[in-house]
């Protein structure tokens, strides 16, 4: 199964092309507000470098935010675009789960943080039993300093929203503030791939003509206590 996934919730450009369990070809570029104008030529040079046409894949991988509404709408469009043009399948994977998937082995809760501009934060919440990734919230926007102080004991923070608020974190959580490693805080391409095949596998293909990004607004965040 020769799969085509991508994400362009923030300001990169996350691409991974892979034929069942093998990853054929990765890439993380920074792109900034350029998705619209540059994403063709990055789908393009992935599929020349893994010596695929679009006519070979069996569909379409795509991150679905939360994020940048701009990039999100971008991604979903040319997904939309390729799935429907070509007739082949396509399925969008939540970026936070996304992220918290590389950790499904630790034994602490994971909680991935993303920038939402206006002094907030795209977060959730993720507990795994060794083997299993379990979500146990909503996906939430709320200003960082009040959630973090709902999280009970250890947590291991990660994502691209810790550039700008690590150290708030740190200041509410203390010693009960791990961080995973700065190179984590992006989408991994494998895993994004590896998320939806399960999905591909499953035969649980989304819509085309009705699939939108995952928008979370303020009025939606019901943060769990435990």
């Amino acid at each position: 199964m020769k799969l085509l996934g991508f994400d362009t919730s923030s300001d990169r450009l996350v691409i991974g092309l892979s034929d069942g369990d093998k990853l054929l070809y990765h890439q993380s570029i920074l792109l900034g507000r350029r998705h619209s104008t540059e994403i063709f030529t990055y789908l393009e040079k992935a599929l020349k470098e893994s010596h695929l046409t679009l006519q070979d894949l069996d569909g379409f991988v795509v991150g679905k935010g939360p994020g940048s509404f701009t990039g999100l709408r971008v991604g979903l469009s040319v997904a939309k675009t390729l799935a429907y043009t070509l007739k082949k399948p396509i399925v969008a994977v939540p970026t936070m789960d996304v992220l918290a998937e590389p950790f499904r082995s630790e034994t602490v809760p994971i909680c991935p943080i993303l920038d939402a501009k206006r002094q907030q934060v795209y977060a959730c919440l993720y507990e795994s039993n060794g083997t299993l990734l379990k979500r146990t919230m909503d996906y939430v926007v709320t200003p960082v300093q009040p959630f973090v102080k709902t999280l009970k004991g250890e947590i291991l923070f990660l994502g691209e929203g810790l550039h700008l608020y690590r150290e708030e974190i740190r200041a509410v959580k203390k010693e009960e503030a791990l961080f995973a490693p700065e190179t984590s805080w992006i989408p991994d391409p494998e895993k994004l791939l590896s998320l939806g095949r399960i999905r591909f596998e499953k035969k649980q293909f989304d819509d085309p003509m009705h699939l939108v990004p995952l928008y979370v607004y303020p009025r939606d965040c019901m943060i769990k206590k435990k």
